[in-house]
């Protein structure tokens, strides 16, 4: 997301994913799970983009495969 940003904005790379994985071992628990809400509530991880395929379900609705005897 960060390097999407700031190639559409035309910022300039001055990281590598070395780097931010750095940066993300100083992101708190409170932080990342922020973080991973917002992502999951955004068009890049919810349905739109997600060929209608549901998240979070509670209950499955797959037929239970039969066991073999």
């Amino acid at each position: 997301g960060l390097l999407a940003f700031d190639q559409e904005n035309g910022n300039e790379i001055d990281y590598t994913i070395y780097k931010v994985g750095d940066w993300m071992e100083d992101v708190d628990q409170s932080a990342l799970t922020l973080i991973v809400e917002t992502l999951m509530q955004s068009r890049i991880l919810g349905n739109d983009l997600n060929a209608g395929v549901r998240r979070n379900v509670e209950k499955s609705t797959k037929n239970p495969k039969p066991k073999n005897p």
